[in-house]
């Protein structure tokens, strides 16, 4: 037993002072297995371009833009636009310059106030800066959601809020 302690022991010291390193070491097993500890929050490249909601002769206007500002002590920036497409009879929400603290599972709502007592949730927030489009149908529009929520989910957390008013 003594023995099998010694040789464990021999061994641990042997492996913990190589020289090869894992995380220099592309080719290393290890290397491959290692997950970063650092949040990935890249910035979005628009698959639909911003631009064609901004030519006002496709039938597409704006209807409310508000500058984000943020709530509970989290940082959030950029502007918020709304876009309504009279041939399609849908609206698009546009964050443009848009910045955020991190956090767990957030989201972007269009509600009534600032605690989303009421709202409908456009979906994850894509990215925590850049440019963001989020397309949804009249049905889902309701002009008394004049607040658009970056809205932490996990916690019933807003982290900022942009009111627009809608003209």
């Amino acid at each position: 037993m003594k023995l099998l302690f010694i040789f464990l022991l021999a061994f641990g010291i042997f492996t913990c002072g190589s020289d090869d390193k894992s995380e220099d070491n592309p080719t290393s097993p290890l290397a491959t297995d290692m997950v970063s500890t650092q949040p990935d929050t890249p910035t979005v490249t628009m698959n639909d371009p911003v631009d064609d909601l901004m030519d006002e002769s496709s039938g597409i206007e704006s209807i409310g833009q508000a500058q984000f500002t943020g709530d509970n002590n989290y940082n959030v920036s950029g502007s918020a636009e709304i876009f309504y497409d009279t041939s399609a009879d849908s609206y698009s929400l546009v964050l443009s310059n848009f910045n955020s603290d991190n956090g767990p599972r957030l989201e972007v709502y269009l509600a009534t106030d600032d605690n989303a007592t009421s709202f409908k949730s456009l979906g994850d927030l894509k990215s925590t800066n850049g440019t963001m489009r989020y397309d949804f149908s009249s049905s889902d529009f309701d002009s008394s959601n004049t607040h658009v929520l970056i809205w932490c989910s996990a916690f019933s957390q807003n982290f900022g809020t942009a009111v627009l008013p809608f003209q």
